[in-house]
């Protein structure tokens, strides 16, 4: 059985915080995946809503419309949520960075 090298208490904090600083881009390019997928549904949905709306006044199909502006509606709350976490991981990520570099430099003048 081999034995392994104990990891430095410090060691493993940059581990950690690399591993979490991964994740945190990680996420951050699935949640912008996902904005982009939402966007594309709105810009489709705003198609279909302006096509409805060069019919005349008595073919417009007024079920359709209010089906429409309501799904128009949810998908920019969700636009505004997903941009949220997004500006939210650059800050998470800028204190994992933070925190990193000081137990990097901790680690340094301590001689470990």
């Amino acid at each position: 059985m081999e034995k392994k090298e104990p990891i430095p208490i410090g060691q493993g904090e940059l581990i950690k915080d690399d591993r979490l600083h991964e994740r945190i881009k990680e996420i951050r390019k699935d949640v912008t995946e996902l904005y982009d997928r939402v966007l594309n549904i709105g810009i489709e949905k705003e198609r279909l809503r302006d096509e409805e709306l060069q019919k005349p006044a008595g073919e417009i199909n007024a079920d359709l419309m209010a089906l429409l502006e309501g799904d128009l509606e949810t998908l920019r709350d969700i636009e505004t949520q997903l941009l949220e976490i997004i500006e939210g991981s650059y800050d998470t990520e800028e204190k994992v960075l933070s925190h990193f570099d000081a137990i990097a430099k901790r680690i340094e003048e301590k001689g470990f």
